[in-house]
């Protein structure tokens, strides 16, 4: 540029004709492609129906989905609040209730200290809220003759009720369940 000489700025230029077309086009693709990449992260998050069972808790307060493979719950020998289900020798899924607490507005971290006084956290508790629900999310480890086990842990609390819903397994097929874990704690239902 010489030295003296002003610079025009261009005018703005309309899109018109084949140029409008093509970027309407290029658009109108990358929503397709959104589109289809929410539908399958969606399908590959969803429980599949015919796979899983809806356990409903003989108290009424809440429903879950389990995977069939897992079988039928089984009571808990002293205390009927209690279920568990068996997917292996080694792995072991519990649900259980304790009703009629006088819970504060948040689950407090005394409940899930009580159901593991011994075993060493693996991870910060993570709190999340709903309606009329909160919980707390927090891994679990011990040392059992030799052996370590992993408990995958959510804790509700949702009105006067404390829930837990436990995934445990050997330290070397925990990963495993991790991902069925996630599926079932995200299946509650609570019945108001």
């Amino acid at each position: 540029m010489i030295s003296g000489q002003v610079r025009v700025k261009r005018p703005l230029v309309f899109l018109t004709g084949d140029l409008f077309y093509r970027l309407v086009r290029r658009i109108k693709m990358r929503l397709r492609i959104s589109l289809l990449t929410l539908i399958f992260l969606s399908l590959s998050l969803n429980v599949n129906s015919s796979d899983w069972n809806t356990f409903k808790h003989p108290s009424g307060v809440f429903t879950v989905n389990i995977p069939k493979e897992w079988g039928e719950g089984i009571p808990f020998q002293y205390d009927p609040n209690i279920f568990t289900f068996k997917h292996s020798e080694s792995s072991e899924l519990t649900i259980s209730i304790t009703q009629n607490l006088n819970l504060p507005s948040e689950l407090p971290m005394r409940v899930v200290s009580l159901m593991f006084p011994d075993e060493k956290p693996l991870s910060e508790p993570k709190r999340e809220k709903g309606d009329s629900w909160n919980s707390i999310r927090q891994d679990f480890e011990k040392t059992i003759d030799g052996k370590t086990r992993i408990w995958l842990g959510q804790f509700y609390g949702f009105h006067m009720n404390a829930i837990a819903i436990t995934l445990s397994d050997s330290k070397e097929n925990i990963e495993q369940h991790k991902i069925t874990f996630e599926k079932i704690v995200s299946s509650i239902k609570f019945n108001k």
